[in-house]
């Protein structure tokens, strides 16, 4: 079987809606852990107040309440860094023309003002009084949030240098 005919089948380098899906699925996460960290504090606070509840099962919730911001921490990291390298493995393999290359940058600077957009709704929705002390429990998160757009910038252009820039061989 020809090997080659598999290489080249359908992979385009569609930077920009690779851009986007990272977009939808961190901020969907991002937000998701910031309710639920709200939730698991305030399940924890109801917890500790009942005196029906032995004190083994207090101390196991505490200790889940006060891990939980670390865990989705570390899996937003691991899927905003997993996702990014799947782009750039993806962009190694896809094979596009060099007169792509201006079209595919206009792209990613309209996918960074939609980041900015997004990265505004993040920040409105984490000051809200209510989810402030739970999302400042997450420092990584809010961060990548909050400089969405140069995030998305500098990962464009990550995978356009990879996309546009390997020699083409074979």
């Amino acid at each position: 079987m020809n090997l080659k005919y598999f290489k080249n089948k359908s992979k385009k380098g569609n930077v920009a809606l690779d851009l986007i899906i990272l977009i939808i699925v961190i901020f969907s996460f991002a937000t998701a852990g910031v309710f639920l960290n709200l939730m698991m504090s305030e399940m924890n606070t109801s917890i500790q107040n009942d005196t029906s509840i032995s004190v083994e099962g207090k101390a196991l919730m505490q200790e889940k309440t006060t891990g939980f911001p670390i865990l989705v921490e570390n899996l937003f990291l691991l899927i905003f860094f997993g996702l990014w390298v799947v782009m750039l493995i993806t962009a190694w393999f896809a094979d596009t023309h060099p007169i792509f290359f201006i079209f595919t940058a206009i792209l990613i600077v309209f996918v960074t003002i939609i980041g900015m957009n997004v990265s505004n709704t993040y920040q409105e929705i984490t000051a809200d009084a209510a989810l402030t002390a739970s999302a400042d429990m997450f420092p990584n998160i809010n961060f990548i949030m909050g400089n969405l757009g140069v995030v998305l910038l500098v990962m464009g252009f990550s995978v356009i240098m990879v996309l546009f820039g390997k020699s083409r061989y074979g």
